[in-house]
């Protein structure tokens, strides 16, 4: 499992009623990654052919993914779940770089 899917971990479940009615789809990561993938590819054409306005969302999104990331990686360290070669080699940076980017400021 490559990290991006890891950060994904998302599964969608809905626990049925007594009465057995309907349940949620479970949403498998790949799926979910894939889908949020094509919605910000198409973000990403609409806003092209926007203002240049439109493109302080596009910076504002960015943003959020990078706190996301950074959120998803201090929580996996916490639990001993990656080292910070395996996140290096996800990222396709050096270790040190990983580190500094991601590592805790003292």
């Amino acid at each position: 499992m490559n990290m991006a899917s890891g950060f994904l971990s998302l599964s969608i479940r809905r626990q049925g009623s007594l009465d057995g009615k309907s349940r949620r789809r479970v949403v498998e990561n790949s799926d979910y990654r894939q889908m949020v993938g094509r919605m910000l590819q198409s973000l990403g054409r609409r806003v092209g052919g926007g203002d240049p306005e439109d493109l302080a969302l596009l910076a504002s999104l960015a943003r959020e993914v990078d706190e996301l990331l950074r959120q998803a990686i201090d929580a996996q360290r916490q639990r001993g779940e990656v080292s910070w070669s395996q996140i290096a080699s996800e990222l396709g940076v050096s270790k040190q770089a990983a580190q500094q980017r991601f590592g805790r400021k003292l």
